[in-house]
């Protein structure tokens, strides 16, 4: 087995390369293996990295060493690659995807990284790009793409990075009209202020923007938000944040294989806060499509809970219209 840890110094306002770097280097002296260090240098550099490490054949672990950009390199790097496995090692501001694990797993934790089990997962298919967490358009899409920008500023942390990331785009509050197909539904255009495909269940820091996802159960979760006020919207993302807000009468909350999005105009969205442009997409399950390491756990308790949470959504996974829970 072969262990890649690819490391972005910008992560974590440029600590996490002095973060992680030493740690793995100390197991390595104690456990000598088969192990390499690669710091990026340059934006989507991990995905051209982790693709030819992958390609060398062999078991090999890759380890995404940053946030969430980090790891969505590295997941573009390795998808189809069945001898890959992905490690992650959270050294950015959000590191959304892993809250979905139990809080008492230590992802720092190099031994448990090296030993721990890998389990497979979906991911999304979204045009040219693979995304594992959640993609977004509309406010969430603009709060990711100032978070974007805000990165540039020196010295300012991660979570006020998030906090005027979201009252940029708030005070904007722009309206984005869509048509939507999901799966053989179609949804006439309309105005929408928040639009997500979600894999996992959180996002940008702690938003529980889907709390009824889950990462391998073969299903998206596609919920989309009417376009409210500027006056109502804080409200909305409050109940957004605590993953309150799929009963409120401007949800609509569907599972599905596939959704296409259309509008007349060039849309940003969010690919696990990575931003593209285009008029036209669609975000379609790509079952297990990825194998991610936990670290020193047993992943049988996952996919229990994985068993205990599909069978408690059962009455909503039939056809698409069946689950609209407005």
């Amino acid at each position: 087995m072969r262990y890649i840890f690819i490391i972005n110094p910008a992560a974590g306002s440029g600590t996490g390369l002095q973060k992680i770097k030493p740690k793995i280097e100390a197991y390595f002296t104690e456990h000598p293996g088969n192990y390499k260090i690669i710091v990026t240098s340059k934006k989507r550099q991990g995905i051209e990295l982790a693709k030819s490490e992958a390609l060398l054949g062999g078991k090999v672990r890759i380890y995404a060493c940053g946030g969430d950009g980090t790891l969505f390199d590295i997941v573009n790097g390795v998808a189809g690659c069945e001898n890959a496995e992905i490690g992650i090692i959270p050294c950015g501001s959000g590191n959304d995807f892993i809250k979905y694990f139990s809080s008492d797993i230590d992802f720092f934790d190099i031994e448990a990284q090296v030993k721990g089990s890998s389990i497979p997962v979906d991911l999304i298919h979204c045009g040219e790009y693979y995304a594992i967490n959640q993609c977004f358009i509309g406010v969430d899409s603009d709060v990711a793409y100032n978070k974007n920008v805000l990165n540039k500023v020196p010295f300012l942390p991660g979570g006020l990075q998030y906090f005027l990331a979201i009252a940029a785009a708030v005070i904007r509050n722009d309206s984005h009209n869509m048509e939507l197909r999901i799966d053989d539904m179609i949804i006439p255009e309309k105005n929408y202020s928040i639009m997500t495909a979600a894999n996992a269940p959180f996002y940008g820091g702690g938003f529980k923007s889907a709390p009824d996802a889950l990462p391998s159960d073969g299903l998206l979760d596609f919920i989309s938000i009417d376009h409210v006020s500027r006056r109502r919207i804080a409200a909305v993302i409050k109940k957004f944040k605590r993953g309150e807000h799929l009963g409120l009468d401007i949800c609509h909350y569907f599972k599905g294989k596939s959704m296409t999005v259309r509008s007349k105009k060039d849309m940003k969205i969010s690919l696990d806060g990575e931003i593209v442009r285009a008029k036209e997409i669609t975000f379609k399950i790509c079952e297990r499509g990825a194998k991610i390491i936990v670290p020193g756990c047993c992943t049988s308790g996952l996919k229990e809970k994985n068993k205990k949470k599909i069978a408690s959504n059962a009455s909503i996974s039939g056809a698409a219209p069946a689950m609209d829970k407005r």
